[in-house]
C-alpha cells in the first residue's frame, strides 16, 4: 500500500509533468504538451489550495484521535483534505481530457484514496474531499487555459 499511495506524492506529479511536456516537444506532440502544462499548472494551484483548506480547517490526522488505530504510516502534517487523493485526481484528471481513458485514469485516485485509508491517515470524508476539491479546480484550470489559448484542443 505504501507504493501504491506514492502515485499521491505531488513531486511524482510534477516530475510526470515536465516529462510529459519535454517529449512532447521533442516529438512535436501537441496533446502531450497539453496534458503536460495543464498537469504542472493544476498541481501547484491544487497543492496551495489544499494546504490552505488544511490550515483553516485544521483536521487532526485519524491516528491521533483513535488510539485502537493500527497505523502502518505516519503523517505529520494535518489530514483534511487528502492531498495525495488530491494529487492523484489531478493526474487523472489531466491525463484524461488529452487521452481520453477517463474511466482507466480515475481508478488512480480511487485507489490512492483507498491505500491512504488502509494507511490510517485519513478519515473517508478526507479522501472524498480531496477528490472533490480536485475534481472541481483541476476543471476550472482546463477550461481557463483553454480560454486564454495556454493550452489548446
Amino acid at each position: 500500500m505504501q507504493l501504491v499511495t506514492m502515485m499521491g506524492w505531488m513531486y511524482l506529479g510534477v516530475i510526470l509533468a515536465v516529462i510529459l511536456y519535454i517529449i512532447g516537444r521533442y516529438h512535436n506532440d501537441k496533446r502531450m504538451c497539453n496534458a503536460g502544462i495543464l498537469l504542472f499548472i493544476t498541481l501547484i494551484i491544487t497543492a496551495g489550495c489544499i494546504e490552505i483548506i488544511k490550515l483553516i480547517i485544521a483536521r487532526p490526522r485519524p491516528y491521533t484521535e483513535i488510539t485502537s488505530l493500527i497505523v502502518l504510516n505516519h503523517e505529520s502534517n494535518l489530514s483534511f483534505p487528502s492531498g495525495h487523493t488530491a494529487t492523484a485526481t489531478v493526474i487523472a484528471y489531466c491525463l484524461s481530457r488529452e487521452y481520453k481513458h477517463t474511466a482507466l485514469f480515475m481508478l488512480i485516485p480511487l485507489v490512492v484514496g483507498i491505500s491512504r485509508l488502509y494507511l490510517g491517515v485519513h478519515y473517508p470524508s478526507d479522501v472524498i474531499c480531496g477528490f472533490i476539491f480536485a475534481l472541481i479546480i483541476s476543471y476550472v484550470c482546463y477550461h481557463i487555459l483553454l480560454r486564454y489559448k495556454i493550452i489548446s484542443k
